[in-house]
């Protein structure tokens, strides 16, 4: 709802600068290798594990808005080397021997877009460095966690956004919080009645939602059973596109505990929206295929909170915001 569920859907933070030698060695580790690249001569690689699912798709549909949109992810050697994310950019992913996230490369309609360098402390990615193609021109993306190790904020250097986490006390995620210009843009609020796995965490070797501004919403271990979206003006006036009751929400199991569709109904509204997932190694699968999914993108008219939600975009923050804030008021 991503974006939606906005399993975006985007970003970290980090506390710690790192020294001129460090980034300099970054900057030089940017030679072309394949996806799933070996290391030392070594391809990693995770048990094909019969009880292991690996969600192939998530595909959200928005009937009040009338728009599907979907993220796909392919694998090979049971880690992803390739997510299609729902505003189109493909992640092709490049794992350490130990099957650790150490680099993306950003394809739109097959052009090289960035190269996405994941530093690490403690096991967690503390830093994404965003390369323009393969040059040295950068953002960097920080990220922050507690104690619990849990994503408490992603913040972007060059595009001037951050984002704010906090938690259940099950570990599931209670609110989201996007600023930009350190102005409050967008929320999203969740509630967890039933305890369904989170799929994106059976996307193995993606450790979090890196390709969107609100990347934490992916690392959490149960999906929720209600979602409230609220957009802010530049007066900080909220309106609140959906608000789904947890109520009415309806349950497809899956196999291992994951759910295969989740119906939503609107409060405000009484429309429907419908996340559905498909998975790979996974028993009686279900593997739906990019040609059996209404993707399209969203009518011009209509709100995009996917598209703002790629912090990398052509279009800065501020320009998305003015168009959907827009939007908002027609």
């Amino acid at each position: 709802m991503k974006k939606r569920f906005l399993w975006a859907a985007l970003g970290i933070v980090f506390a710690l600068l790192f020294t001129t030698g460090c980034q300099k060695e970054t900057q030089e580790d940017n030679p072309q290798t394949t996806p799933v690249a070996a290391e030392n001569g070594i391809v990693p690689t995770i048990p094909n594990d019969p009880a292991g699912c690996r969600m192939t798709m998530y595909d959200f549909n928005n009937s009040i808005y009338g728009y599907h949109v979907a993220d796909y992810f392919t694998y090979t050697n049971g880690l992803v080397d390739e997510w299609t994310t729902q505003y189109g950019w493909v992640e092709k992913m490049e794992y350490d021997s130990n099957g650790k996230m150490k680099k993306a490369r950003v394809y739109e309609n097959g052009i090289l877009l960035y190269t996405v360098v994941f530093v690490y402390r403690n096991n967690k990615v503390v830093k994404e460095l965003w390369y323009k193609e393969n040059t040295t021109t950068l953002d960097e993306v920080t990220n922050t966690y507690n104690a619990k190790g849990q994503m408490i904020k992603n913040e972007s250097a060059a595009y001037n956004y951050h984002t704010l986490y906090s938690y259940e006390a099950n570990g599931g995620l209670k609110r989201w919080e996007l600023y930009s210009g350190g102005m409050m843009v967008v929320s999203g609020d969740y509630t967890y009645h039933q305890h369904y796995k989170n799929p994106f965490r059976s996307a193995k070797g993606i450790e979090y939602a890196f390709a969107y501004t609100n990347a934490g919403i992916y690392s959490t271990p149960i999906w929720p059973a209600s979602e409230k979206w609220t957009y802010y003006d530049e007066e900080g006036n909220a309106y609140v596109q959906y608000d789904l009751d947890p109520a009415k929400t309806i349950w497809h199991p899956a196999q291992q505990n994951y759910p295969q569709q989740v119906e939503y109904t609107d409060i405000l509204t009484g429309g429907a929206l419908i996340a559905t997932f498909a998975y790979e190694n996974c028993g009686s699968e279900n593997k739906t295929t990019k040609s059996t999914v209404f993707a399209h993108p969203l009518p011009k008219t209509s709100i995009q909170p996917m598209l703002f939600l790629n912090g990398h975009a052509a279009k800065s923050l501020k320009e998305q915001l003015k168009e959907l804030r827009e939007q908002l008021k027609k």
